[in-house]
């Protein structure tokens, strides 16, 4: 019985490293995602600006940008999830995900912060006043 403790313990230490390895990998993708949709919608916006109006229509660049950061924007609902199940389950090393939550959300507001003007070029058109 005593042999079998130590590899309970070894997969469950592997088991959570893996875990770890792909909340860090997604996290990463989001904040690429967020970056380059901004940066996507950027380079639409710019075949437009400044003298973009309602009328003009978004071309695919901005609106493969737009729905990038949206994705990302999103996508912080799946770390907020493994956050709260690391927080119930084990809260000591519930630090990690939580770090990896504010990356996370900071890059995602940075790039609506950045791009704004681009993400947001079409927001008050067609609306009825």
């Amino acid at each position: 019985m005593g042999d079998l403790e130590p590899s309970l313990n070894e997969e469950r230490l592997h088991k959570k490293s893996s875990v770890r390895r792909i909340h860090i990998v997604l996290t990463l993708f989001f904040i690429v995602t967020a970056m380059l949709g901004g940066i996507l919608a950027d380079a639409g916006f710019g075949q437009h600006s400044p003298e973009k109006t309602c009328s003009d229509s978004e071309n695919t660049l901005e609106k493969i940008g737009i729905v990038l950061v949206f994705t990302s924007f999103f996508g912080m609902g799946f770390n907020l999830v493994v956050f709260l199940v690391r927080l119930i389950s084990d809260w000591k090393t519930s630090i990690h995900a939580l770090i990896l939550v504010l990356l996370h959300a900071g890059s995602v507001f940075l790039a609506v912060f950045i791009f704004a003007d681009s993400l947001l070029s079409n927001a008050g058109c067609d609306v009825l006043l």
